[in-house]
């Protein structure tokens, strides 16, 4: 996951995930903020933007597959000013 930033109130956001499994179907992802999921981020795009993100965003972060959950990518800290 990408990317891992001390961002400004204010700013657009965008938080990258990537895979290096073989899938044969396109993935759809799932987002989490301090190990809880992020409410309405399940979608077939490996994004997750906050626009314009403040104080409530920032925490740590980490993306799955949405059919294998428990194989979460390393949590990456944003930290807003």
């Amino acid at each position: 996951m990408t990317p891992v930033a001390m961002v400004t109130e204010g700013q657009r956001v965008t938080l990258n995930c990537s895979t290096s499994c073989p899938l044969t179907v396109k993935p759809s992802y799932i987002w989490y903020q301090n190990n809880g999921p992020v409410t309405g981020s399940e979608n077939p795009e490996n994004q997750l933007v906050l626009d314009p993100v403040g104080p409530q965003h920032a925490g740590n972060y980490s993306c799955s597959l949405r059919n294998y959950p428990p194989l979460r990518s390393p949590e990456k800290t944003l930290t807003v000013q």
